[in-house]
């Protein structure tokens, strides 16, 4: 079960809906599973995963950072739909008022429905610029290790569900 804060419950979901974005989600991973099995390089691989992540949500950013013990914080490796020089160069905190860095350290998802003026997080400037509100963000593990995390971000409050994460 993902963190997830919220103001409102979510309304009950149309089955016919939930069908159809099952049915995506099932074709992406079939999709990127192909992929993965090409002889790639980990830059173009990460690139590939944050295009399938938007197809996958429904958004127009994601972004895959990086986990950096040594200067401890987490480095956008790969992104899509951000502004020209931010990804390999932003980076983000690793603390509790992250989201980011609350889904590395308790190892789950994050789920914000509303980022703006929430008591629990900060809204990083970068997320601000691009007028995004609610965020998901989903730790990825690499050999029992969290390796990072995977960001999507949306415009709209409320955006994101159970199946997204």
């Amino acid at each position: 079960m993902p963190f997830r804060t919220s103001r409102d419950d979510p309304a009950s979901p149309d089955p016919v809906k939930e069908a159809q974005r099952l049915r995506l989600h099932q074709r992406i991973l079939r999709d990127f599973g192909r992929i993965a099995l090409e002889d790639l390089e980990i830059g173009p691989l990460l690139q590939r995963a944050v295009a399938q992540a938007a197809r996958a949500t429904g958004v127009r950013h994601t972004k895959i950072m990086r986990y950096r013990t040594e200067q401890g914080d987490l480095l956008a490796e790969a992104g899509f739909g951000w502004r020209p020089g931010l990804i390999g160069k932003a980076r983000f905190g690793i603390d509790a008022a992250s989201p980011a860095g609350r889904a590395l350290q308790i190892g789950q998802p994050v789920m914000i429905d509303d980022i703006r003026d929430h008591p629990e997080f900060r809204l990083e400037p970068v997320i601000a610029e691009h007028g995004l509100v609610s965020l998901l963000n989903v730790p990825i593990r690499f050999d029992g290790i969290i390796w990072g995390t995977l960001e999507a971000d949306s415009e709209q409050p409320g955006h994101f569900d159970e199946l997204d994460v």
